[in-house]
């Protein structure tokens, strides 16, 4: 979960204004408690770049169980949208939406 944070500008907003960057960390760690073990999977990424600045589009699979099990129990595909930003020599992620 600190390596996610690690990359999240502290001005991060997500879903409008529903997060800021503590809201975004306690969202990642209200998951990790719920489930035991949680995959992730990334679908195609699309970068559009716009100067100093790149949005990223694609889709998340977050898939939860208990380890051990053949296959997860619990799945959610979300629509992702981030926007980037470089700050000194790495890119930030300072703005992300996503639905259902």
């Amino acid at each position: 979960m600190h390596g996610v944070l690690a990359v999240v500008s502290d001005d991060f907003t997500g879903n409008g204004d529903d997060f800021d960057k503590p809201g975004l960390h306690r969202l990642l760690a209200l998951r990790a408690l719920r489930q035991d073990k949680t995959g992730v999977l990334v679908g195609p990424i699309a970068f559009e770049r716009k100067g100093d600045r790149i949005i990223a589009t694609f889709n998340l699979v977050l898939t939860g169980g208990k380890p051990g099990d053949l296959l997860p129990d619990q799945s959610a595909i979300y629509a992702m949208t981030t926007a980037w930003r470089r700050e000194g020599d790495t890119w930030h992620c300072y703005s992300a939406g996503w639905s259902r």
